[in-house]
C-alpha cells in the first residue's frame, strides 16, 4: 500500500518483546523521563505526522513529576507544531487516554490537537458520537483543531 503518513506510537522504550509496556501502571520517574525523552527524539526526527495518544504512559507517582516532564513533551510538540492526539478509541472505551491530567498540561502549553483514531480499530473514524465527544474535549480544554489534510500538505 502507498503510505501517505506515519504516525509515532511510543507504546515501549525498547524492543516490544522484552521491554515493559508505557501503558502499564508505574511510578518510575526514569521510566517517564526515557519515555519523553523517546517521544520527543521521534518527533524531532521528521519522520511522524503526529504522536498517536501521547500520554498513554501510565504514570501514577507524584503529579509534579508527571507534571515536569510531560510539560516538556507538550512543549517539544509546540515547538515543531505538532497536535496532540485526542484518540477516538481511548475516548470511547474509556481508557485512561485522552487523560485530562494531560490535556490540562497540553491546554497551557498552547498546543494544538487532532482527533485520531487508533489504528486497531479505524471503524472509529464512523463513529459520529465519538468524534463529537473528541471535540468537545478539544473545547473544554482551549485546543484549536488541526484539519488532518492541512497537516499532511504541510510536510
Amino acid at each position: 500500500y502507498p503510505l501517505d503518513y506515519m504516525l509515532c506510537g511510543q507504546h515501549f522504550l525498547g524492543a516490544e518483546y522484552v521491554s515493559f509496556y508505557a501503558g502499564q501502571p508505574h511510578s518510575d520517574e526514569d521510566f517517564l523521563k526515557r519515555y519523553v525523552d523517546t517521544a520527543v527524539e521521534g518527533m524531532n526526527s521528521g519522520r511522524y505526522l503526529y504522536m498517536a495518544h501521547p500520554d498513554l504512559v501510565n504514570f501514577t507517582g507524584e503529579d509534579e513529576v508527571y507534571y515536569r516532564h510531560m510539560k516538556r513533551l507538550c512543549e517539544a510538540l509546540k515547538a515543531k507544531e505538532i497536535p496532540v492526539e485526542i484518540n477516538v478509541l481511548g475516548l470511547w472505551t474509556n481508557r485512561r487516554y485522552p487523560g485530562k491530567r494531560f490535556l490540562e498540561i497540553a491546554k497551557e502549553t498552547g498546543n494544538s490537537a487532532i482527533i485520531g483514531v487508533d489504528a486497531h480499530a479505524p471503524e472509529q473514524l464512523l463513529n459520529e458520537e465519538a468524534i463529537r465527544k473528541a471535540k468537545l474535549l478539544c473545547e473544554e480544554f482551549e485546543l484549536s483543531l488541526v484539519d488532518g489534510d492541512l497537516l499532511k500538505n504541510a510536510n
